[in-house]
């Protein structure tokens, strides 16, 4: 989630200093993934260990945003959070970002990453937007206590909350892509399209091991070691892919004249993963034209990368519930020449 975006109406690269100043014209309201601090009189260095506690309750949450150089907080008796609207509490020095990473970073274990700090100059100092992402390698501790963000607020993590996250699923970020290269004449209505596939691995930390991938095709034909096929499978693509690294490997579409017409829409999709990460799927639409017997135009028209596979089986309508009905045995007899059928057919006797 880009949570400069969601509160700003705008990338952070187009935000000003005025914007901030204009966003707390009106009362805000502190969140699970919003934080606002004011600089105190005592100096920024004093506040860092509470800002550290902050950074390690979204990084063991839900990440989010911290505004710091907010508005002091302005809360009555009869108020149940606390409000922030007025001037900005600007910081006078510019903060040099290596350092205020470091200094940060260094009280938690495991180090994190994912913290970047975006520096906002005005006419009394710098306020600072300062985005935290959830991390992957959760749970974060400070001086060996653990926090988590709760209704708006910072709170120590609880046993189970802490057990949850040691215990929670970690896999490989991969992604997977197609690259189109070339297109060459074979024989009249007849066309080669070359291209290679490319799997990422996208996790610092983590690797991934005995890569796999299957292509399919429609209205198409893939290249395969018995011949021109719909469908490809790769079971032992590679043995180990690290951050930094790529699965890379060439492969031949044929693209035949349709029986009617000039015009063929052909589906490929890349099916990807590996002993760690669950399937993803890339799905590309070209859309052919035969000109003629020695000339066709190609045009992708959809290109969907990297979506997980349970997201694409419930697009298309599949769940459990479904797929177990369909291959239920119940009320399936044989009939008379060894074929089943289902109850709705009368049983021969």
């Amino acid at each position: 989630m880009d949570f400069i975006a969601k509160h700003f109406g705008k990338p952070k690269s187009e935000v000003t200093y005025a914007d901030i100043e204009n966003y707390f014209a009106t009362e805000k309201h502190e969140s699970d993934t919003l934080e606002f601090k004011s600089i105190s009189s005592h100096g920024f260095e004093k506040q860092l260990k509470g800002l550290a506690e902050t950074i390690c309750a979204f990084l063991n949450s839900s990440g989010g945003l911290i505004i710091l150089g907010a508005p002091k907080e302005n809360k009555t008796s009869n108020d149940r959070q606390n409000k922030f609207i007025g001037e900005l509490t600007p910081i006078a020095a510019s903060i040099e970002k290596d350092r205020f990473i470091n200094s940060v970073t260094d009280r938690l274990s495991p180090m994190p990453s994912g913290i970047l700090l975006n520096e906002y100059s005005g006419p009394k100092g710098y306020v600072y937007l300062i985005e935290v992402y959830q991390s992957e390698y959760s749970p974060h501790q400070i001086e060996g206590a653990y926090y988590m963000r709760l209704d708006g607020q910072v709170r120590p993590a609880p046993h189970h909350y802490v057990e949850a996250l040691m215990k929670k699923v970690k896999f490989p970020d991969l992604e997977g892509y197609l690259i189109l290269n070339n297109l060459k004449y074979e024989e009249e209505f007849v066309f080669i399209v070359s291209f290679d596939i490319l799997i990422l691995n996208w996790s610092f930390y983590m690797n991934e091991e005995d890569l796999h991938y299957r292509l399919h095709c429609g209205k198409a034909s893939i290249e395969t070691e018995k011949g021109w096929r719909g469908h490809l499978i790769v079971d032992h693509a590679k043995g180990l892919l690290p951050y930094g690294e790529n699965l890379s490997a060439k492969h031949k579409l044929k693209i035949s004249r349709p029986t009617k017409g000039n015009k063929e829409l052909i589906r490929v999709q890349l099916i990807f993963g590996g002993r760690h990460s669950p399937l993803r799927v890339s799905i590309y639409e070209f859309e052919v034209e035969f000109v003629s017997g020695e000339e066709i135009k190609l045009e992708v028209i959809l290109e969907q990368t990297s979506i997980w596979a349970k997201d694409f089986l419930g697009e298309k309508g599949i769940d459990r519930t479904k797929a177990k009905k369909s291959f239920e045995n119940e009320n399936r007899y044989a009939v008379y020449n060894g074929r089943f059928t289902d109850n709705k057919r009368k049983r021969r006797h």
